[in-house]
């Protein structure tokens, strides 16, 4: 870590100093650049401490701050000679790190004691030796240079007294050589540190640090610790330690750049072996840095996805019954003059002096992600790493473009910037938010080729997190008699309808059922057909998961198990009613009002109140006194007279708004109230429209608010001067009501 640091620091050095060719400009830049990482590093020192970091961390930081004040100490130190800036040579690979030297000797004849201390930094540094040239030209080149510090002192017997020599200097150093032998397994470093000009002379001791025949481990980076021991005549002997970090580097960097990264997402094809149209493009190309030219040509790319997504199917709710294990949601595809693996995670494209390439992400699932990593090997042997567009640019690209989310970027901004485990959509009038799906399960989306096929070849879609959607399964068949139900369900309740073919969702019901990630909770599909329910006055019933004919409260998809539409049956209801007295709405329109009905059910809505209905007939007789008034006002003073066919109270089925479709409209001939005089008080219902809309409220609306403006006749109480009107409001406001407000998607 310590060497690692260095080199950042050497490299932040080098890029501020470039316009300063002279070494005093370097080291001056270079010393104010070590001390604001000092000061940098300081700080962190004493918050890891304070928070009671891990040991590790603490000590990397000592490591780091450490080897900066030695960098410090040696660029405090630096006096700059007057050297004349020579041409560069040719191109090359370069080198940057450090190394250092510690060197301890001592003799007893003559007496004699000697240390000296190396260090050496460089940064893009070219070996002097080993390199083409013109044979015209001096080798005094500037792009092998460095600079190092060199302590060295020495104390000699000479007679009775001791001569001591002290040199201490910063100063240019030299790589002199760099020689990777890949045949040997070998390679051999060789530097020079800066000579002492202050009159102290070299104190008897050699100002390079050499390092012949060490083993290769990489290529690329040449690393190691050597200590070892000289003997001498005089019972001389020297101790050497040497300590190197050597990273070679070229004049190229590698970009990556992926066609359209900012609008790209994935895609399904038609299965889940079935590679999206929708591949992604990525050209990759070496450049020279800072505008060079080229120095090397690519013998290879190796191209990789990491952390590629696994998720079941092709998205949330197909195919039912998924390939498992899961593949990758996300592959890179075959090409000529390239060996793809067989999970399409690899990839290596050769080609011996390019310096481009072409290569193509494939998209298997609506919500597949990865990190895509490319690397050069270069015709030196050196490695360089993909940068996405720029040289400073990220070298993890994530797939779709992403930050910290499994969702594309572009999406989320589309669509609020939702968290992937978001779900909070909201709806007029109610409170419930959420419909049971996560951002990013609606982000990955669904198959339905009733909703999607006329924008995708493979029926995908993604839903809208910032609105409740709810699915329903049903035929083709059953859809071309329901479908204006259906319309009228979305219009009112204010949420979006996904229509599902048997093929697209399992006997389970279950909506989001691939799932491995970015899941919350397990949401289910209303499953809405036709049947023969052979029920008077029942057209429609919705069933729990518990195969219960008998009422239930109104429940959310996860416990509907199916709704049944008798479409004969309220056919013959209408035209039953409509015999009675010419109603104002279709046949069609009370079939629509029947399945809105139903599924109003399915997510929550009760009806406006189930209170019993009276007994029917009565008969309106001289001895009861009932008062009966006909639909005009009037009252019906014939006796005896029947009171037939339905009768309903206040706050029952077709109490409250009756707008609303939850509201039973038509239902009652009759309403039936007692008066304030204690008296029965019989209404004849008149034909009003059929409900269209979900209340806000539970107050009554038309015949169940507005006073019988033409009947002003008196209460029979003395006691009570009230007429009529001022009491008659039908079947007044709901007991529930305020349907809009009970929606509810998820338990």
């Amino acid at each position: 870590m310590r060497f690692l640091f260095l080199l950042l620091t050497l490299l932040i050095y080098i890029s501020a100093s470039s316009q300063s060719p002279t070494m005093a400009g370097m080291a001056a830049n270079m010393e104010q650049t070590i001390n604001n990482q000092i000061s940098n590093i300081q700080q962190q020192l004493t918050n890891a401490k304070a928070n009671n970091a891990p040991p590790k961390q603490i000590k990397e930081l000592e490591q780091k701050l450490e080897t900066m004040k030695i960098a410090q100490k040696a660029i405090s130190q630096y006096t700059p000679r007057k050297t004349k800036p020579q041409p560069k040579g040719p191109p090359g690979s370069t080198w940057t790190g450090y190394l250092s030297a510690v060197k301890k000797g001592s003799a007893t004849f003559p007496p004699h004691k000697r240390e000296a201390y190396i260090d050496l930094y460089f940064n893009e540094a070219i070996p002097t030796l080993h390199r083409i040239y013109n044979e015209n030209e001096e080798l005094k080149f500037q792009d092998d240079k460095g600079i190092g510090s060199l302590k060295d002192h020495s104390e000699v017997m000479y007679g009775t007294e001791w001569l001591i020599c002290d040199c201490n200097t910063v100063g240019e150093a030299e790589l002199h050589e760099v020689v990777v032998n890949k045949i040997a397994g070998t390679y051999d470093i060789q530097a020079t540190a800066p000579g002492c000009d202050d009159g102290g002379g070299s104190c008897g001791m050699t100002w390079d640090i050499s390092i012949p025949d060490e083993p290769l481990k990489n290529p690329n980076v040449l690393s190691g610790t050597r200590t070892y021991k000289i003997e001498g005549a005089g019972q001389s002997s020297t101790v050497v330690t040497m300590t190197w970090y050597l990273v070679r580097e070229s004049n190229v960097e590698l970009i990556v750049k992926p066609i359209d990264y900012n609008k790209w997402l994935p895609e399904p094809g038609k299965d889940e072996q079935t590679v999206a149209q929708n591949k992604l493009s990525v050209d990759v190309f070496l450049q020279g840095k800072n505008g060079k030219p080229l120095n090397h040509m690519a013998k290879k790319f190796l191209i990789r996805l990491e952390n590629t997504s696994r998720e079941p199917g092709i998205t949330i709710n197909y195919p039912v019954n998924p390939i498992s294990p899961a593949e990758p949601d996300l592959k890179l595809l075959e090409q000529p003059n390239a060996i793809v693996d067989d999970d399409g995670q690899q990839m290596e494209i050769e080609c011996d002096g390019c310096t481009k390439a072409n290569f193509k992400i494939g998209s298997f699932d609506g919500g597949g992600y990865a990190t895509l990593k490319v690397i050069a090997t270069l015709d030196d042997e050196s490695v360089v790493a993909g940068h996405l567009f720029t040289s400073t640019g990220t070298t993890e690209v994530t797939i779709p473009k992403r930050n910290g989310s499994m969702i594309a970027e572009s999406w989320l901004k589309d669509h609020g910037n939702p968290g992937d485990y978001d779900d909070q959509e909201i709806s007029d009038g109610n409170k419930n938010n959420g419909d049971g799906l996560t951002a990013y399960e609606e982000y990955r989306g669904v198959i339905s080729a009733a909703k999607f096929a006329k924008s995708n070849p493979n029926n995908f879609g993604r839903l809208d997190p910032q609105k409740k959607e709810l699915g329903v399964k049903i035929t083709e068949k059953d859809f071309a008699v329901l479908s204006e139900g259906i319309k009228l369900f979305e219009s009112a309740s204010r949420l979006q309808i996904v229509r599902f073919k048997p093929s697209e969702i399992g006997d389970d019901r279950r909506l989001n059922k691939n799932y491995r990630s970015g899941h919350d909770f397990d949401q289910f599909v209303l499953f809405l057909e036709t049947g023969n329910l052979r029920l008077q006055n029942n057209s429609g019933h919705s069933y729990g998961i518990y195969d219960i004919f008998d009422d239930i409260p109104p429940g959310t998809p996860t416990n509907t198990k199916k709704i049944i539409i008798d479409v004969e049956g309220a056919k013959g209801n209408y035209r039953n009613w409509n015999a009675a007295q010419p109603l104002p709405f279709t046949e069609l329109e009370k079939i629509a009002n029947v399945v809105a009905h139903e599924l109003g059910h399915s997510v929550g809505m009760w009806h406006h109140g189930d209170l019993p209905e009276e007994p029917s007939p009565q008969i309106a007789t001289a001895a009861n006194k009932y008062r009966v008034f006909a639909q005009n006002g009037f009252e019906i003073t014939k006796r005896p007279f029947p009171i037939e066919d339905a009768i309903g109270i206040p706050g029952g089925l077709q109490s409250g708004d009756l707008s609303c479709i939850m509201a039973y409209n038509p239902y009652y001939s009759w309403s039936h109230r007692v008066g304030p005089d204690a008296l029965d008080y019989f209404f004849e219902v008149p034909a009003i429209r059929i409900g269209k809309n979900f209340c806000n409220s539970s107050k009554g609306t038309g015949i169940n608010s507005e006073k019988f403006a033409s009947n002003n006749i008196p209460l029979s109480s003395n006691s009570s001067p009230l007429m009529i009107h001022e009491f008659n409001k039908f079947f007044g406001d709901a007991t529930n009501g305020n349907c809009l407000s009970q929606i509810k998607l998820k338990d």
